[in-house]
């Protein structure tokens, strides 16, 4: 999912920051969504990321995502429904993964979706 992943500037090279250890966990790069979420994966399973910080990351982003696409909608004239709002994460496979880890399941998302737009339409 484009715009999930949260990035800190450091020393020219895109990082993500893990507050919950004070450490800046280096390697993840500008790239493909999909490099992106390996690397995170990788992280995850190496103990270097904790669970507990990208599920904060992926649930701030979201909710800053769903915004965005409510906005999207919005200018082209629309009204946002849960189902657009939905549409990039169930598209999103290896996303749903890495956010399945982390306790943020389709669930979650179809709440965040209906607390957005105002309602149930999915």
């Amino acid at each position: 999912m484009k715009g999930v992943i949260r990035k800190v500037k450091a020393k020219g090279k895109a990082t993500l920051l893990d507050r919950g250890r004070g450490k800046i966990v280096s390697g993840l790069k500008e790239g493909t969504t999909s490099k992106q979420l390996e690397f995170l994966s990788q992280a995850l399973d190496s103990g270097s990321l904790s669970t507990r910080e990208l599920r904060r990351q992926l649930e701030g982003n979201a909710v800053k995502e769903m915004h965005k696409g409510v906005i999207r909608i919005t200018r082209e004239g629309r009204i946002p429904t849960v189902d657009e709002l939905l549409e990039e994460y169930r598209s999103e496979t290896e996303f749903q993964g890495i956010a399945a880890r982390v306790g943020l399941d389709e669930p979650w998302f179809v709440a965040l979706a209906e607390s957005v737009c105002g309602g149930k339409d999915a």
